[in-house]
């Protein structure tokens, strides 16, 4: 990863903390979520890429086998995805 795209994903976060620690009213409020969550290894990998997040479906509907694994193979999509109640009940649909 360049340094200038690791410098943009830690600004952010570094934000936030800053923001978070001043806002903070006492000792016993909830810790924000960047010092609870893990994120997910794509997401801290070198080669992650947002634009994966905003799929363009024409592509994958003419087989492009540019489009990442991850959207071609039904059980890597729900193996790498956070199932939501909307999308669960979309299954339950089939």
């Amino acid at each position: 990863m360049r340094d200038s795209e690791n410098a943009k994903r830690q600004v952010p976060l570094a934000a936030f903390r800053t923001f978070h620690r001043q806002s903070t009213p006492s000792a016993n409020a909830i810790k924000p979520w960047v010092e609870v969550v893990s994120l997910h290894p794509d997401v801290l990998s070198p080669n992650f890429s947002e634009e994966i997040f905003a799929l363009d479906l024409g592509p994958l509907a003419d087989g492009n086998p540019q489009v990442p694994s991850v959207y071609r193979d039904p059980e890597h999509f729900f193996h790498a995805s956070y199932l939501t109640n909307g999308l669960r009940m979309l299954l339950q649909d089939f």
